[in-house]
């Protein structure tokens, strides 16, 4: 997964698009329009006769962690759908990481978690099934109620 921190902009002339729709289909945090673009370390600068665009790749531990969410998220719907399972169905979501930081990053974003893939609740423990999947280091097992 890649999410850019920052993405700036520098137009020439007015395109009327809005900051709101570059970043969403673009996948960035935010963008900023600027005269000039920086040439700081970490931007990447593109730029033709209309148009110069700066992009700042590195990542953050935030950005890593939110990424890593997307795929817990997709993964799980996957899983949802490759078991027959519909949106009427509730599930229950365990994940398995020997990596307790990683259980840390990721506390805060659970409740998302659950939200997007229709949990009813999401808990840490032992991951024994044919059908678990991982991602990353996390071992996930769901269970239709």
């Amino acid at each position: 997964f890649f999410t850019p921190n920052l993405l700036l902009l520098g137009f020439r002339d007015g395109f009327g698009l809005t900051s709101e729709i570059i970043a969403e289909e673009l996948n960035v945090k935010k963008v900023t329009s600027s005269e000039q673009a920086t040439t700081n370390t970490g931007w990447l600068i593109k730029a033709n006769d209309n148009i110069t665009v700066s992009l700042f790749t590195e990542l953050t531990d935030e950005l890593k962690t939110e990424g890593l969410l997307r795929e817990l998220i997709r993964t799980v719907n996957g899983m949802r759908k490759d078991g027959g399972l519909t949106i009427h169905d509730t599930i229950t979501i365990t994940l398995e990481t020997s990596e307790k930081s990683l259980q840390e990053n990721l506390k805060p974003l659970l409740k998302t978690l659950q939200e997007q893939t229709l949990a009813k609740s999401i808990a840490w423990g032992k991951v024994e099934s044919a059908t678990a999947k991982t991602v990353e280091t996390i071992s996930i097992h769901i269970q239709k109620l």
